[in-house]
């Protein structure tokens, strides 16, 4: 076989993650390559701090075209091997969230029209596959993940029970508001654009920390609401933005770290893998690796990987693939 036929019959596994935030698809080839990873954040006005379900919806509906017509120049969709969709934020019965029935549909379109296999998985699925892969930790069998995002901080414990399925149990957490929703508000609030993240951590290089800051935690469990306020106040106060900034990171960083420790006082856990949006801030990470060290294993996947994006999906359908039934 020539190498021009090689490349002919090379074949794609295809993502598609429609979430809050994002619009996204990716491509891995039978290498294990990625060679697509097309994302459009979803448009919010300024001051806002999100869009509603049915608008969300409406931006994937027109996003999804214009994705794929920047791939079908590069790649032969006929040499799609198999599709995988979000269809839900989690794997729990009844959790559900319409922005992903617009990325389910399409690729339930695609599957017909190809007469390929498509296969569902959860948001956060594809996100902690994203993240293992991000950091080529794809090995590891029972580890804890934190997924940290704008809509989700949930300390799991994962036993990957097949190359493409998780066996997922929340172990710690938020009681209220998401780390990611105290960085969005406090980051609105101070004028910046949704999601805040970014622009926060680019505040918060020459900030200083506020005094006496919340750090609020019990257990393995989490409270940011005493956080927001203690925030909200500060600005209104006339504080220093990048000190503002500075304490809303710092506060997140902490409160993850203890809760982990807490966790790991009694249940022997040798790694942890951080996944979400919230993942990529550097700060953050800093201060997560400052504070847990000596305690255990920490792996942060590639920054792009962190962010909403269909590179766990497509991963998650190339494993099926190649590994139907044993791991």
């Amino acid at each position: 076989m020539s190498g021009t036929d090689l490349i002919m019959s090379k074949g794609y596994y295809l993502g598609i993650d429609t979430s809050a935030y994002r619009t996204s698809i990716a491509l891995i080839d039978d290498e294990g390559s990625v060679v697509c990873d097309n994302r459009i954040l979803l448009d919010v006005k300024k001051g806002e701090r999100g869009l509603r379900q049915q608008e969300a919806v409406f931006k994937h509906v027109n996003n999804l075209p214009c994705l794929f017509k920047k791939i079908s120049d590069d790649i032969d969709l006929t040499k799609i091997r198999n599709v995988v969709a979000s269809n839900s934020p989690r794997k729990v019965e009844g959790s559900y969230m319409p922005v992903f029935n617009a990325g389910k549909a399409q690729g339930e379109i695609i599957s017909r029209t190809l007469g390929i296999p498509i296969y569902y998985c959860s948001h956060q699925e594809g996100h902690i596959a994203a993240a293992l892969y991000g950091c080529d930790k794809l090995n590891i069998r029972k580890f804890l993940v934190y997924h940290i995002s704008g809509g989700t901080t949930e300390l799991l414990r994962v036993h990957r029970t097949l190359p493409y399925e998780y066996s997922i149990d929340i172990v710690g957490g938020t009681k209220d508001i998401s780390c990611g929703q105290l960085v969005d508000r406090t980051g609105v609030k101070m004028g910046l654009n949704f999601p805040s993240g970014i622009e926060l951590e680019n505040l918060a290089i020459k900030g200083k920390l506020l005094p006496r800051l919340p750090v609020n935690v019990s257990s393995t469990w989490i409270n940011y609401s005493g956080a927001e306020t203690h925030l909200t106040k500060a600005i209104k106060d006339g504080e220093d933005y990048r000190d503002v900034a500075k304490s809303t990171l710092y506060i997140v960083a902490s409160t993850l770290s203890k809760s982990v420790l807490n966790y790991i006082k009694n249940q022997k856990m040798n790694d942890i893998v951080f996944a979400g949006g919230v993942s990529a801030n550097a700060y953050i990470r800093m201060l997560l690796s400052d504070n847990l060290y000596n305690s255990i294993n920490i792996y942060y996947p590639i920054k792009s990987y962190c962010s909403d994006n269909a590179i766990g999906n497509a991963y998650i359908g190339y494993m099926r693939y190649n590994n139907p039934e044993s791991l």
